[in-house]
């Protein structure tokens, strides 16, 4: 389910902290550029979850692999043209 941000206490924090981390210079440009780390809820705001660094770990585990793949392919491709 999504949903708009509004005026509540997190929501603002989550907006301002989009903002600040963006190259945007206001909310409605950074939400469509913005990609989530984790560091935006969480930092300043206690302790990250378990969870929530699991998940990091994992997304980072695979995008390791997707560009290990990439560059495999594009080895694979100059190879191929000789």
């Amino acid at each position: 389910m999504k949903r708009e941000l509004g005026e509540g206490r997190w929501d603002r924090i989550l907006i301002r902290r989009m903002t600040e981390l963006s190259v945007a210079d206001n909310y409605n440009e950074a939400k469509d550029e913005w990609i989530a780390t984790g560091d935006v809820w969480w930092n300043g705001n206690g302790d990250i979850p378990d969870w929530v660094h699991q998940v990091a770990i994992q997304i980072n585990v695979f995008v390791a692999i997707q560009l290990f793949i990439i560059s495999v392919l594009e080895i694979l491709k100059m190879i191929l043209k000789k």
